[in-house]
């Protein structure tokens, strides 16, 4: 009896990604990287007793530095990616237990960072002693980390802290803060951990003046005409609650779809501010009567007129 030659296949790349695949689909979680959406398999390490950090595998790129939101927290990549395999992107990712506000000219800056230093200990989302030496807050390299310089300041668990030192070349894609322990100033929120929070309160905004027209008709009843009769109405601008002296108008007369002209009344006299318009024998339709502000055409005044009987 002849043997059964079986032929394995050991270079079947394509099997090998249709296993991930399946395994991410079935396996992997949902996640954020720089806030887009995409799935990967995250695992526990014991790399460091120090920080949370975890493996993640997925089809997406990973790259040093890149944001993960994962199970209501950030993350952030702190391994060198060594290249893709079979589509599959490995890293270790690193939680990120704070979120400093770095004062940069009463601008204040979210760095969502870990922080390490050879002085004092990090807890998860603690600082457990405040030592004399520096510290170095590690955070993403982007446009909005970008604009921390040195000296701009940030307060943490009631201290402040100065930037000493940007490096944002040493660990591509991650940027390096040195700072060093601060003087508390007066100026100083320490409520709400905004270095020179009570320095920084802005006038509030005047309100963006708001003009409209207010169409008004010379007797108790100017929004309807009775049929053959005639009505006179006047257009006054405001500002707010004040009245606008020396605003002209520019009249017009709509169907009650407020775009085609008609011809159930019209204007028979007019000027700046004032028109006469005529029921053109008219019964049980509506016309609309617009004013448009000469000095800008945006703001207009409308009023919607009834025709109607006598009785």
């Amino acid at each position: 009896m002849k043997g059964i030659n079986i032929m394995y296949n050991l270079f079947n790349f394509d099997a090998v990604e249709n296993d991930y695949q399946y395994l991410i689909s079935t396996m992997g979680q949902d996640i954020l990287i720089n806030e887009q959406p995409t799935r990967a398999l995250i695992t526990n390490t014991n790399l460091s007793k120090s920080y949370n950090d975890k493996k993640i595998s997925s089809l997406s790129p990973i790259e040093s530095g890149d944001i993960i939101y994962y199970n209501g927290k950030y993350f952030m990549i702190v391994s060198e990616q060594t290249g893709e395999r079979y589509n599959k992107n490995k890293g270790i990712m690193r939680h990120l237990p704070f979120v400093l506000k770095v004062n940069r000219d009463c601008n204040y800056i979210d760095v969502p960072c870990y922080i390490d230093s050879a002085t004092f200990g990090v807890a998860e989302g603690r600082i457990m002693t405040m030592a004399e030496g520096n510290i170095y807050v590690h955070t993403q390299d982007n446009e909005q980390t970008r604009q921390i310089k040195l000296n701009d300041r940030f307060i943490k668990y009631q201290q402040a802290f100065k930037v000493t030192g940007v490096d944002r070349l040493s660990e591509p894609g991650k940027l390096i803060l040195s700072c060093a322990k601060d003087t508390i100033s007066s100026s100083d929120d320490l409520t709400n951990d905004l270095a020179g929070g009570l320095a920084c309160v802005k006038e509030p905004e005047q309100p963006t003046p708001q003009i409209h027209i207010v169409i008004t008709g010379t007797d108790d009843s100017p929004d309807e005409i009775i049929q053959d009769r005639q009505k006179m109405y006047i257009a006054q601008a405001y500002d707010g609650d004040t009245l606008l002296t020396g605003e002209a108008v520019t009249w017009g007369l709509y169907d009650d779809d407020q775009v085609n002209s008609t011809t159930f009344a019209s204007i028979v006299l007019q000027s700046d501010s004032e028109c006469t318009v005529k029921n053109n024998n008219a019964i049980n339709k509506y016309v609309w009567l617009k004013a448009t502000l000469q000095s800008d055409s945006s703001v207009e005044g409308w009023i919607r007129i009834r025709l109607r009987s006598l009785i």
